[in-house]
C-alpha cells in the first residue's frame, strides 16, 4: 500500500503543528486545526503531465447578456445597479437578526410569479419556511421549491435537473461537500461549497442568493476568500434593535459600490424606505452639541444629525468615543480644532461623538459638521436651527466646499433647512467663530449662509 502523509494546518494563522489541536497554540483560534492526508510520491516518480488547457478565440467567444431582471423590490435593484443578472452569484451578509432571511424570502415571492424558483434551507425545515413564505405574502399556489438539503453535491444536480433559474442557499455555512473533510461551516467546506455552487450557476445561467453569517470577528461565514467567489457582496449594517436597516454592496461586478439601499422591517417583510426625509436626523433642535450635515451616498444625498457630547475628565488619557464614523478621521479633526481653532480644552475633555440612527458614514464632507457639534458643545451654545452644514477640513485648517455641494444644498431646501458651507478655502477658526457669535431671537446661535 502507498504511504500516506498526515499533515496539520490552522487555517487562521497558517502554523502547522505536528498533531492535531482542538485550540491553535499559536493564535489561540478553537477548530481552525484541519487535517490533510496525501499519497506520498514514491521516489523517483515523474510527475503527471496535465493535458493543455483550451483556449478560446476573443473574437468567438458570446458576450455576457446584460439584460437585468428585476426583483420587485426598489431598494435592492438600485444597489445591484438595475436588478439581477443571469448567472450572478450574491452573498448576503449580516449578523444574525439583520433580516437576510426576510429579505430573500420577499425576493424568491416576487421573482415566482415570473421565473422558476427555490428555496434551500440547511438552517429550517420546510414547514418553517412555508410558515414565514406565508406570513410575507406568499400564496397557496406561488409555486415555489422547497428544500432542506444540505449536500451540495445533490443541490447542484437540483440545479442542473430543473434548470432554475434563482435559487436561495440559507445558509452557506449549513451545507457540506462529501469531497472533503470537515464539518459544515469549517472552512474548508464553506470554500468548497461555495465553489461548487457558483460552477453549477455560471454553467447554467441561475442567479445564485447565498446567505452568510457574520461571526463575532467580523468575517463572513469564516473565511473572507468567499467574498471572491460571488459577483455582488450585499452586507446589511444597523442595529437589530432599530427598525431600519441599510444594505450596502462591497462588491459588483454589474454595477456601483457607492449605492446603499434602506429597509425597514416590519411584520410583513422589508420595505423599502425611497423617501429618506427626515429618517436620520433626531428632533434635538436647540440642544448644544447637535449639527445636521448632508452626506452624499450612491446616488442621493442624505441629511443626518451629528452629536457631541463633552465633559471634563478624570483620567490620565482622556476618553475618545466614537459612533458611526472613523475614530482616526475624528481624531483628526480634534487636533485640528485644537491647534488651528484655538480650543485648547480639547486635551483635559472626554468627547462622545455619535451619529444619529445608527448610520456609518466616511464623507469627508461632514467634517464642518463634526467640527460646529464639538464648538457647541465646548462652549454649551446650540447652534441655529434649521441649518445644514457641510465641508470638508483640512490639517492645515482650512474648510474647503464638500463635493457635489448642489446635490446636498438641493436636499436641505427640500427639507426645510439652509445650506451652510463656503464657496473657497476659508479659515476653520473664522468658520466656527460662528459658534460664538451674536444669539437670534430663539436663543441658539446665528449662522451665515455662504455657500454660492
Amino acid at each position: 500500500m502507498a504511504k500516506v502523509n498526515t499533515t496539520y494546518k490552522c487555517t487562521a494563522c497558517g502554523a502547522k503543528p505536528r498533531r492535531w489541536e482542538a485550540v491553535c497554540s499559536v493564535c489561540q483560534e478553537a477548530d481552525t486545526v484541519e487535517t490533510t492526508q496525501a499519497e506520498a510520491k514514491r521516489a523517483g516518480r515523474k510527475s503527471h503531465q496535465a493535458p493543455s488547457a483550451t483556449l478560446t478565440d476573443f473574437a468567438s467567444v458570446s458576450s455576457l447578456q446584460m439584460a437585468r431582471t428585476a426583483t420587485g423590490i426598489s431598494e435592492l435593484d438600485r444597489v445591484l445597479g438595475g436588478g439581477l443578472v443571469p448567472g450572478t452569484g450574491i452573498v448576503l451578509a449580516g449578523e444574525p437578526g439583520a433580516g437576510k432571511t426576510t429579505l430573500a424570502s420577499d425576493i424568491v415571492i416576487n421573482l415566482a410569479k415570473q421565473q422558476k424558483v427555490a428555496y434551500f434551507s440547511g438552517e429550517e425545515s420546510k414547514a418553517q419556511i412555508k410558515t414565514r413564505l406565508e406570513r410575507l405574502g406568499a400564496s397557496a399556489d406561488a409555486g415555489i421549491p422547497l428544500s432542506d438539503e444540505i449536500g451540495v453535491e445533490r443541490i447542484c444536480a437540483a440545479i442542473n435537473e430543473h434548470n432554475l433559474d434563482f435559487v436561495v442557499i440559507d445558509s452557506i455555512q449549513s451545507v457540506f461537500s462529501e469531497e472533503v473533510s470537515g464539518v459544515p461551516g469549517s472552512i474548508s467546506q464553506v470554500k468548497e461549497a461555495a465553489h461548487q455552487i457558483m460552477r453549477a450557476a455560471k454553467s447554467h445561467g441561475t442567479s445564485v442568493l447565498i446567505i452568510g453569517q457574520v461571526i463575532k470577528s467580523g468575517d463572513m461565514a469564516g473565511p473572507r476568500v468567499l467574498e471572491h467567489l460571488v459577483d455582488v457582496v450585499l452586507t446589511f449594517e444597523g442595529d437589530r434593535r432599530h427598525q431600519h436597516r441599510i444594505l450596502r454592496a462591497s462588491k459588483n461586478r454589474y454595477g456601483s459600490t457607492d449605492e446603499v439601499g434602506v429597509f425597514e422591517m416590519t411584520s410583513t417583510g422589508m420595505l423599502g424606505v425611497e423617501d429618506l426625509a427626515a429618517l436620520f436626523v433626531e428632533d434635538d433642535q436647540g440642544l448644544a452639541g447637535s449639527a445636521v450635515t448632508a452626506v452624499i451616498e450612491g446616488s442621493r444625498a442624505l441629511l443626518c444629525a451629528i452629536q457631541v457630547l463633552v465633559s471634563p475628565s478624570d483620567l490620565p488619557q482622556p476618553i475618545r468615543a466614537v459612533r458611526g464614523m472613523d475614530p482616526k478621521r475624528v481624531q483628526m479633526l480634534l487636533a485640528v480644532m485644537r491647534q488651528r481653532a484655538g480650543f485648547s480644552a480639547i486635551g483635559s475633555m472626554d468627547i462622545y461623538v455619535n451619529v444619529a440612527g445608527s448610520l456609518k458614514i466616511e464623507d469627508p464632507g461632514c467634517d464642518l459638521a463634526v467640527c460646529l457639534a464639538l464648538a457647541s458643545a465646548l462652549e454649551n451654545e446650540p447652534l441655529a436651527e434649521r441649518y445644514c452644514a457641510y465641508g470638508e477640513v483640512s490639517l492645515l485648517g482650512m474648510v474647503r466646499p464638500a463635493p457635489q455641494g448642489q446635490r446636498r444644498g438641493k436636499e436641505a431646501n427640500r427639507l426645510g433647512y439652509v445650506p451652510f458651507s463656503v464657496d473657497g478655502a476659508a479659515e476653520l477658526k473664522k468658520v466656527v467663530s460662528l459658534a460664538s457669535g451674536p444669539k437670534d431671537q430663539k436663543g441658539g446661535v446665528q449662522v451665515v449662509n455662504q455657500e454660492v
